[in-house]
């Protein structure tokens, strides 16, 4: 799941963002995103409070940004 990361958690996507990670982990799927904040953050997080797994693959960029807190394992390539 990619999108953007400039939506904050009172926002009404992020919180479409979280369902959706919930309801991909329900399914028994891992969700993967870019690790970032926003809309990839909210599924990561939806993932992991429904007890799904929750990884990120992301790009080596000139202004990193840390991983989001709700990952299980991050790789950047």
């Amino acid at each position: 799941v990619f999108g953007s990361a400039r939506f904050k958690p009172d926002h009404p996507y992020y919180a479409l963002g979280r369902e959706v990670g919930a309801g991909l982990a329900r399914l028994g799927f891992t969700v993967m995103t870019g690790g970032g904040p926003g809309l990839m953050e909210a599924t990561n997080r939806g993932a992991k409070e429904a007890g799904g797994r929750s990884v990120a693959c992301n790009i080596r960029l000139p202004k990193e940004e840390d991983p989001n807190p709700y990952l299980d394992h991050f790789v950047t390539a």
